[in-house]
């Protein structure tokens, strides 16, 4: 699962979001893509 965002940085609630997702699914995998920061920004989760 791919979670694209456009917020000045990754929180805790958008980390949230796609444990949630991935918890809703049967997908074990997720990438949280931060576009809107001076610096672009990717987090792998796994559960």
């Amino acid at each position: 699962m791919v979670e694209i965002k456009a917020a000045r940085g990754i929180d805790d609630k958008h980390v949230a979001q796609i444990l949630g997702y991935l918890k809703a699914t049967t997908l074990s995998h997720g990438l949280l893509v931060n576009f809107g920061s001076a610096k672009f920004q990717i987090r792998k989760f796994k559960m």
